[in-house]
């Protein structure tokens, strides 16, 4: 008989798991972490850093940008998307001005990487965290 005692704290998006405490023979082992795994992985955030290359405010209040980073131009149509009405949208523009105007990089990280930008649709990545990175 395999006892397995497991305690995870995970924190992540929304969701969190803690303290899973579990009796379990190796197959109930495996498959619990598999699901962690797997529910850690499909809310992990994807990262794009670079500087900033081009910007676009829209009447609506949304800004799109570009960054100098490869990985963004094959992501959605290769532009970020700050939308009008996302809490903090007019810190993360304030960030992206200085950043720049600097010519700092810039860190961007999304939980959904293709969405529609607000009163607009098409595909852009979403900015849930964005990080001026300093030299």
């Amino acid at each position: 008989m395999c006892i397995a005692k497991c305690a995870f704290a995970v924190k992540y998006s929304d969701m969190e798991i803690k303290g899973i405490n579990m009796n379990c023979n190796g197959q109930k082992f495996a498959a619990a972490l598999l699901g962690l795994v797997a529910a850690t992985s499909a809310n992990a955030a994807v990262g794009f850093s670079g500087t900033v290359t081009w910007m676009e405010v829209w009447r609506n209040g949304n800004v799109a940008f570009r960054l100098s980073d490869s990985a963004s131009t094959g992501t959605c149509n290769g532009q970020f998307i700050l939308n009008a009405s996302d809490p903090g949208t007019r810190n993360q523009y304030a960030a992206l001005l200085a950043a720049k105007k600097t010519g700092s990089a810039v860190s961007v990280y999304s939980y959904l990487p293709c969405g529609p930008a607000e009163n607009y649709g098409s595909s852009y990545i979403i900015v849930d965290y964005l990080y001026v990175v300093q030299d």
